[in-house]
């Protein structure tokens, strides 16, 4: 989203945070609780969890978070939620009026719900892409958006080359949507 944090750039100050999955930046699994100074009343022992003590994933915990706050990383990550936003505005939202495209940094989703609510158009289209070599995953209600989230380490070629496919793969579905279901004879 462009921030670590997707609330900060609404201001918002939590009292606790919790992270998992892979927020050791390599998949390994950790998981930790953020939070403020007054509300750390965990003696020794007391706050344990099914992923704490994982060292690999703390090395490379501690290494993604370096990464994070390099100054180049949050440019690339900036150029590419642009790239996205552009491409997807060009090359999506032409194909029909009732797709929405929404999105913030490298997390953005095609929502093609007003054209299919149940779910299948969104399907089919993650059918095509997986059929040209591109895993595209499917969210929200009914599973009718398709999740855009790329790598945080995608160069702006490989970027390009996923957008197409998607739109190739949306192109050709819709083009499948538009024919009638059955020949009338």
């Amino acid at each position: 989203t462009g921030s670590f944090f997707s609330f900060e750039r609404a201001g918002i100050v939590p009292d606790i945070v919790t992270l998992s999955k892979s927020i050791s930046g390599y998949g390994l699994p950790m998981a930790i609780v953020l939070l403020k100074p007054e509300l750390d009343i965990w003696k020794p022992a007391e706050h344990t969890g099914t992923f704490r003590g994982n060292q690999l994933a703390f090395v490379t915990a501690a290494e993604a978070i370096r990464m994070f706050h390099d100054e180049s990383y949050e440019q690339h990550t900036q150029q590419l939620g642009e790239q996205i936003a552009q491409t997807l505005d060009a090359i999506i939202a032409p194909l029909d009026p009732r797709i929405r495209v929404r999105g913030i940094g490298l997390m953005w989703g095609i929502d093609v719900g007003q054209i299919d609510a149940t779910g299948a158009l969104a399907k089919r289209i993650s059918q095509l892409c997986f059929a040209d070599h591109l895993i595209i995953e499917r969210v929200g209600r009914n599973d009718v958006v398709l999740k855009v989230l790329p790598s945080l380490t995608i160069g702006s070629d490989q970027l390009d080359d996923g957008l197409t496919r998607i739109a190739s793969a949306a192109k050709l579905a819709l083009d499948e949507w538009a024919q009638p279901a059955c020949p009338v004879s």
